[in-house]
């Protein structure tokens, strides 16, 4: 396929082995399962490494890349199929004794008394689904993406290989393509991503363009306050001390050289005045075109002096915009605190106000206002909720000239875990069918994720409000990250943690009013006939 991207690097390659050196010792004399190794240059640094007492490459195009992969398939224990992995029919052809003589398949079993996945170390899958230009499939902008949002979901049902155990996995794939198993703010936390939170330990971007500066069009509701981009550098830095991780001086991003001086200080959070907030890029224009007005470069009656107005006018709106987001986030923790002291008179009262006032704001300010108390509340919580928060390491910063052809991709590593027993009580053959439930929930409410949470849910089925969000106590108790404010001061979809969606799903399958599988299915088909797959989900 022209479409697909090689790394060559041999000096990345090195340094990424290194860096996750030591997660890797456990795979040593595994069985490793190798898509699309094209020019072997990983498969080979991989082979060295772990010296695996079998390496299965899947190569569709193995004529064209024979020459690159002979080095390799001279050694013992290594073979090559011209069969294309990402075809479920061509793998499960290689996931058999024949080719995988020492894995065991591992039975399904359903119930909170079940025992659940363990890790499997002797078996270990990597790919590359690197492709430029991407190829469309489906409702996915990219076949890489749909590929990344089956492989989550083989995680649950035991599918594919995860059916020897818990599969680690090294995925080499475009930046754009990890959306659906890695984002970076609340925004992007759709049901792929809560299916990987759900399911795996980790999902590491070990190498690639790390965190980027959000383009014009991207600022605002689709980002997050610089503020708690650097505090996760921050955090991320300190555990890389913790653990002895050394990212080399080459390969080290902006943020890790940022926040590394104030680590050095001593300081467990990085200073709030160290980091730009919203509309600090709009500041420095104004303070250069300020500058040049005193200065006599820029008169009145010019096109100069017409968008040095226009600039300040609009940081004013910005600066005014940010005062009233941050007086509606501190009201809304002062009614918290109310509740909290159990004065439940004076707290409903400031409820209702608070909601009132809330409600009289529209535009910008509604919309940055809820995308900025939902990224907080899931980024203050030990630990946070996104994989991208709790990262062990800062990525290795990736050049084009890695890879060939020069387009920059990044390296997943995914880490497998047994999810809670209801996520995997899934088919006619389970006792409640609670995956299956949560699946069409987290499917049906993907649309108004940022929607007060009873919102959401209201068009599920009627009384589920009554019925199940009363009963979790963790939705609304905030020790346990919930919120006892109603309205648009509940927590949305996109602001569940885990702990409360095992609350939720256990108040759901002891409803004694719930409907069955098969009525809840019909009635969300006839409420929305497009429900289906797509990278949206």
């Amino acid at each position: 396929d022209w479409r697909r991207v090689n790394v060559t690097n041999p000096e990345l390659i090195s340094q990424i082995m290194d860096y996750i050196g030591p997660s890797l010792k456990r795979h040593e004399g595994c069985d490793i399962i190798d898509m699309y190794p094209g020019a072997g240059a990983w498969s080979n640094a991989l082979h060295e490494r772990l010296r695996p007492r079998s390496h299965i490459l899947m190569e569709p195009n193995a004529g064209f890349y024979q020459p690159f992969l002979q080095s390799l398939l001279d050694k013992p224990g290594v073979v090559m199929e011209a069969k294309d992995g990402i075809d479920w029919k061509e793998l499960g052809e290689i996931l058999t004794p024949k080719y995988l003589p020492h894995q065991v398949e591992k039975p399904r079993t359903y119930g909170p008394d079940a025992e659940p996945p363990q890790r499997n170390d002797t078996l270990l899958v990597t790919m590359n689904l690197s492709m430029h230009p991407s190829r469309r499939f489906l409702g996915f902008d990219s076949l890489s993406l749909m590929v990344i949002h089956q492989l989550i979901g083989a995680i649950r049902t035991s599918g594919l290989f995860q059916k020897y155990g818990l599969v680690r996995m090294l995925i080499w794939t475009k930046p754009d393509d990890m959306r659906t198993a890695l984002v970076r703010h609340v925004q992007g936390r759709r049901r792929g991503i809560i299916d990987a939170e759900m399911n795996t330990d980790w999902v590491r971007e070990v190498a690639g363009l790390g965190l980027v500066e959000p383009t014009e069009r991207k600022k605002g509701h689709w980002s997050r306050s610089r503020h708690l981009d650097v505090q996760s550098a921050f955090n991320a830095a300190r555990r890389m001390r913790e653990h002895g991780i050394i990212a080399p001086p080459n390969r080290q991003s902006e943020l890790l050289r940022m926040v590394q001086p104030f680590l050095d200080s001593g300081l467990t959070e990085m200073p709030l005045s160290e980091t730009p907030g919203s509309g600090a890029h709009i500041a420095e224009e104004l303070e250069e075109l300020q500058r040049r007005v005193s200065a006599g470069e820029i008169v009145k009656g010019t096109a100069a002096f017409l968008k040095y107005t226009r600039r300040k006018h609009y940081y004013n709106w910005i600066m005014a915009r940010n005062n009233q987001k941050a007086d509606l986030m501190a009201g809304l923790d002062a009614v918290k605190d109310l509740y909290d002291a159990g004065d439940l008179e004076k707290a409903a009262q400031a409820d209702a106000e608070w909601n009132q006032r809330f409600t009289g704001f529209v535009g910008p300010t509604r919309v940055q206002t809820i995308s900025a108390r939902d990224n907080e509340h899931i980024f203050y919580q030990d630990p946070p909720v996104l994989h991208w928060d709790r990262r062990l390491y800062e990525p290795l910063i990736v050049r084009p000239e890695d890879f060939y052809p020069n387009i920059p991709c990044a390296l997943l590593d995914i880490q497998p875990k047994a999810p809670h027993w209801l996520f995997r009580d899934i088919g006619p053959n389970s006792v409640y069918r609670a995956g299956d439930f949560f699946e069409l929930i987290l499917r049906h409410t993907g649309n108004s994720a940022a929607m007060p949470l009873s919102k959401a849910f209201a068009s599920i089925y009627p009384g589920v409000k009554e019925g199940v969000l009363d009963q979790c106590r963790s939705i609304h108790d905030t020790s346990r990250h919930g919120s006892p404010v109603s309205g648009w001061g509940e927590l949305s979809t996109r602001c569940l943690n885990e702990e409360q969606w095992v609350d939720i799903m256990q108040s759901w399958v002891h409803w004694p009013f719930g409907p069955n599988f098969f009525e809840l299915v019909s009635s969300l088909v006839v409420d929305d006939p497009g429900m289906g797959a797509s990278e949206d989900d």
